[in-house]
């Protein structure tokens, strides 16, 4: 029997032919964005002076929901409603908004993770609260 080939697929969201660059996610998703973008909201994306990625894929280590995610920050529209994401995933996008510095989505990940955690300890304590 052949080996399992993994192929990869495209982002329903990040598609655009006219990218210029291309990532993929841990999980062989496919995420076609604009240099442009990405060098107006983060820094941790912009590529060294002098490089050509397009047309070249850039691995990355993150999954393909957490890219989702943190791509819908570099483009000009309503920004994701984390509201219902778990912790988990939170926390994933936190961690790579920082790694990669993009801003919007660092600011949005620390009130959520604000608000989670200024929840967790009012549930820990609220016997001790209303005492």
């Amino acid at each position: 029997m052949p080996p399992d080939i993994t192929t990869d697929r495209v982002s329903d969201r990040f598609c655009a032919d006219d990218a210029d660059v291309t990532f993929r996610s841990c999980d062989q998703i496919l995420f076609k964005v604009h240099r442009i973008n990405l060098a107006l909201v983060s820094e941790g994306f912009a590529p060294p002076p002098g490089i050509n990625s397009e047309h070249k894929v850039v691995p990355l280590s993150e999954n393909g929901g957490t890219l989702d995610l943190l791509f819908q920050y570099i483009y000009p529209q309503r920004q994701p409603d984390l509201s219902e994401l778990d912790f988990k995933q939170l926390a994933e996008l936190a961690e790579a908004a920082e790694k990669y510095q993009v801003f919007a989505a660092m600011t949005v990940c620390n009130i959520y993770m604000t608000y989670v955690a200024s929840v967790k300890t009012y549930r820990e304590h609220s016997q001790d609260i209303f005492k």
